[in-house]
């Protein structure tokens, strides 16, 4: 299973293998692809939420949550959850 995760300006295609792992897992995988610091440098994610602009349960199992080669967006300390996204890439 892959899901496709945004931080910010960048997309990351986290492979899950069957899904076992908690959305939180997700956010945190993205964040440290996304930043050589291991997500230090922007904080810890706020959630995710997606492509409609629905939050995530952070304590949910993936594969229960999310379909293969889904979109979904990290959630930072100043963001906003809003169901107006940007596009994928």
């Amino acid at each position: 299973m892959k899901i496709n995760v945004h931080v910010k300006e960048k997309s990351f295609g986290i492979q899950c293998g069957e899904g076992v792992q908690r959305i939180l897992w997700l956010a945190h995988a993205a964040m440290a692809r996304y930043d050589s610091n291991f997500g230090l440098e922007l904080g810890v994610p706020k959630g995710l939420q997606t492509d409609e602009g629905n939050m995530l349960d952070d304590h949910a199992i993936i594969s229960s949550t999310l379909e293969d080669d889904q979109h979904v967006w990290v959630l930072l300390k100043d963001d906003e959850p809003t169901s107006r996204l940007p596009t994928k890439e």
